[in-house]
């Protein structure tokens, strides 16, 4: 996962927790196919705004199991 760059690192630690919450939500991860046929998804706040992208995965099973890992990671981390 890659994110945007944070100017402080109080603002970096607010955002990893952001993470953490939003990564339990199902309907926050937003799965998609790019030109080349590499799946990756993405994980979205509330106001929109994308607050990380996945690597890119040479299938839909792998794309898929990444998510369950991603929220089952951050559900222990919480």
């Amino acid at each position: 996962m890659t994110s945007g760059s944070y100017l402080t690192e109080l603002n970096c630690k607010k955002g990893i927790e952001r993470f953490k919450i939003y990564a339990q939500h199902h309907n926050k991860f937003y799965k998609r196919t790019s030109s080349n046929w590499q799946f990756y998804f993405y994980l979205k706040a509330a106001n929109g705004h994308i607050i990380s992208i996945s690597k890119p995965h040479d299938s839909v099973l792998s794309r898929d199991q990444a998510i369950d890992w991603v929220k089952k990671f951050c559900s222990k981390q919480s």
